[in-house]
């Protein structure tokens, strides 16, 4: 039997309008990791344009091989570049936003998944040209 003294409990209606929060709420902004990492990750095709366009610029007429091959090296590092900072940065504004503190935690993901999605095609395809060029 219920005891007769005890406080009324609050009618279900009222309790289902104010949930508790579990997480704090987002005080600290935006995180500047996080942002760069997305950043970098879309300079990778960028930079795979503008490299792309020196190269087909520089070694336009008849080269050799040599200097093709050395072309994409030169490409290789400077996408390369790109994607390790993209990962870096990934990777710190995961930590930052780990415990909710921070905003931007999808932007991380984001900028990781893109880097390495960009660096998969590109070094996929300078594949594909050292296999032409050594048809030859």
């Amino acid at each position: 039997m219920p005891d007769p003294a005890a406080a009324p409990s609050p009618p279900a209606d009222r309790a289902d309008r104010r949930p508790a929060r579990s997480v704090p709420v987002n005080t600290a902004g935006w995180s500047k990791a996080a942002n760069r990492s997305l950043l970098f990750a879309w300079l990778i095709p960028a930079a795979n344009l503008v490299v792309n366009f020196v190269e087909a610029y520089l070694l336009r007429g008849n080269t050799s091989p040599v200097l093709t091959v050395i072309g994409m090296i030169v490409h290789l590092l400077v996408i390369g570049a790109l994607c390790v900072e993209a990962i870096r940065f990934g990777r710190e504004g995961l930590r930052q936003t780990a415990d909710d503190a921070m905003s931007g935690r999808g932007r991380a993901k984001a900028g990781i998944g893109l880097s390495i999605a960009f660096v998969s095609l590109t070094v996929g395809l300078t594949v594909v040209d050292l296999v032409l060029i050594a048809q030859r």
